[in-house]
């Protein structure tokens, strides 16, 4: 017996999610039931809306196909959000690089992400080279942020993502630029 739609976004909403969420999620039957199946999976729901409502639904409306055609099974795209919430993965690089190669992809998302050099390192020593190496690449701009050019911030960020960040978890990468740049 399928469920109601007043059932299915009873039970959206009893994860928690945002009315505008449950609604997205809610707008049909193959679009609820896929949601439902993929929480079960990753058991994050607003993790699962914010794919849904993002990048998956940018594919279906770029190609024209409903979700029950998406060319990845359901069990793979757990194992690519898998990575996202285990933090193995770094989210924006998960829906920028990472999916739109995986959709067409026979890799597992593991090998794939792999492949991209998107595996989240946790080594500490690595993000501080890394900093440094931009640093010391950018010796005007340093200067000018701590003469109080605080907004350089982002430049040293989107420096840091484009030698290699995506490698590293971007919150450590922050707090170590911060520290280097204190000295």
């Amino acid at each position: 017996m399928s469920k109601t739609p007043a059932l299915v976004r009873q039970e959206l909403t009893g994860y928690g999610l945002a009315v505008s969420d449950v609604a997205n999620l809610a707008s049909d039957l193959a679009t609820s039931s896929y949601a439902l199946q993929l929480i079960d999976l990753v058991g994050d729901a607003k993790l699962v809306a914010n794919w849904i409502n993002g990048p998956i639904k940018g594919f279906l409306n770029d190609k024209g196909v409903l979700i029950n055609e998406l060319p990845r099974s359901i069990q793979d795209l757990g194992q690519l959000l898998l990575l996202v919430k285990s933090g193995e993965v770094n989210a924006s690089a998960a829906m920028q690089i990472l999916f739109p190669r995986f959709i067409f992809s026979q890799l597992s998302a593991k090998d794939l992400a792999e492949e991209e050099n998107l595996i989240i390192q946790a080594d500490e020593s690595g993000v501080e080279q890394l900093v440094k190496k931009v640093l010391l690449s950018l010796p005007e701009e340093v200067n000018r942020y701590q003469k109080g050019e605080k907004q350089l911030f982002g430049l040293f960020m989107g420096a840091l993502m484009k030698q290699g960040g995506r490698q590293f978890d971007p919150k450590q990468l922050q707090s170590v630029l911060r520290k280097e740049l204190s000295e």
